[in-house]
């Protein structure tokens, strides 16, 4: 009977503690859904918070290049902040022809604070795709010629209201437009190629540069590397980076690059190359064969009064400007530059050319030069367009160049977001 006892003891000692540790469990497991719930809701809180942040952050992106303010958020006033629930600050840096614009934007009630910047640049509108000055010389064509859009050519070229061919050349033309007299001088070019300057803590001779993997965001001060052996070979820049030399610039198939400046007397792109780079030269420039140049990609050709080149090899796309100007011309008639694009070449942007164009392939966009002109070898014969398409581009796609004459859309355009 003691025994039973004992047993009988043992059990309900037993099933005490089994009801104990079954009471712990359960309030763990409910404490433990509690504690989920809230995390559950606080994350729900964050995410949702951050959504709308970035909402409001691309919200506010979009009011000020869209040029529904004036550009300043100082005098957009509290009133549309308190819309909004933010704070802004923004910042724009010079980049070649186009600017860096920053955007910071903290929620609040919220804790993140957010950075975007974006390469961006005003919407012009063109309206000729083919601008030339009045010397007195009709221009004439041969080959195949499509232009689709209206002319600003010598008045002696469209006799009869027509353009007419080189006198025994197998010609055809497709014109899609009408004639405009041209004027005695180019049109003013508006957009000017800036440099930053560079504080001298941040300035680099290839030498002094052990990594050739260098990204540098826009929200670090800009870094400048100046080339001792004149090959870009093997590096991979991108980003808030100037490359120099004051000798000449060979960009090697090889190199990755993108939307960092590069700035020699002579620069030469090697066949093969793809990136995205804006050129800023004063003597030549070369793009050999298939080379692809992306978004945001500038040719810009700058001389001092002495002959210049920019010379477009066979089966290169650009996606950017050409411009070849004369540093020193005031009243543009003409400088002695130079502008050669071979035959499958894709412009996807305007053209402007103080000198001579040798146009080929295809323009999607405007096209403003002194004269035209055709090769045949190493003879040219001036005055004359042939084998080349010009088409009027889509406007809302595109960053154009700008005339001082005509301010076209104040519009801001972005051309790509940067990091």
């Amino acid at each position: 009977m003691e025994e039973k006892e004992g047993t009988r003891k043992g059990f309900k000692a037993q099933s005490l503690i089994q009801t104990i540790y079954l009471c712990v469990v359960l309030l763990l497991l409910v404490g433990s859904l509690f504690l989920l719930s809230d995390l559950k809701g606080k994350l729900l809180y964050h995410y949702d918070g951050l959504n709308d942040h970035i909402y409001q952050h691309l919200k506010l992106k979009d009011y000020y290049l869209n040029g529904d303010g004036d550009g300043d958020f100082d005098r957009i006033g509290d009133g549309f902040y308190s819309q909004i629930e933010l704070d802004a600050l923004t910042k724009e840096k010079k980049w070649g022809i186009y600017s860096i614009f920053q955007l910071r934007t903290s929620k609040r009630s919220f804790q993140d604070q957010l950075d975007s910047f974006w390469k961006i640049k005003s919407k012009p509108s063109g309206i000729h795709v083919l601008r030339t000055i009045d010397k007195g010389v009709a221009i004439k064509y041969k080959g195949k010629v499509v232009l689709n859009g209206s002319l600003m050519i010598p008045e002696k070229s469209f006799s009869n209201n027509k353009l007419q061919a080189v006198v025994g050349s197998a010609s055809q033309l497709k014109l899609n437009g009408s004639f405009v007299k041209a004027p005695m001088n180019l049109s003013k070019l508006k957009d000017q190629f800036v440099v930053p300057e560079v504080d001298e803590e941040f300035r680099f001779r290839e030498s002094e540069i052990n990594n050739k993997i260098i990204t540098n965001s826009f929200k670090q001060p800009t870094i400048e590397i100046t080339l001792e052996s004149n090959l870009i070979e093997d590096f991979q820049i991108s980003g808030n980076v100037i490359i120099k030399s004051s000798d000449i610039i060979k960009i090697a198939n090889t190199a990755k690059m993108n939307n960092c400046l590069i700035v020699a007397p002579r620069i030469i792109v090697e066949k093969g190359f793809k990136g995205s780079v804006q050129i800023l030269a004063s003597e030549f420039i070369k793009i050999e064969d298939d080379v692809q140049l992306d978004s945001g990609t500038t040719i810009f050709l700058k001389t001092k009064g002495d002959k210049g080149m920019v010379s477009v090899s066979k089966n290169v796309s650009i996606n950017g400007n050409i411009i070849v100007m004369d540093d020193v011309t005031q009243d543009i008639t003409e400088s002695f530059s130079k502008l050669i694009l071979s035959e499958d070449v894709l412009i996807k942007g305007d053209v402007y050319c103080q000198g001579v164009s040798f146009l080929k392939g295809e323009i999607n966009g405007y096209v403003y030069t002194a004269t035209v002109g055709t090769l045949s070898g190493s003879e040219e014969s001036l005055n004359v367009i042939s084998d080349v398409i010009i088409n009027e581009p889509i406007i809302l796609n595109r960053t154009g160049l700008h005339m001082e004459e005509k301010d076209g859309e104040s519009k801001y355009n972005v051309i790509s977001k940067m990091f």
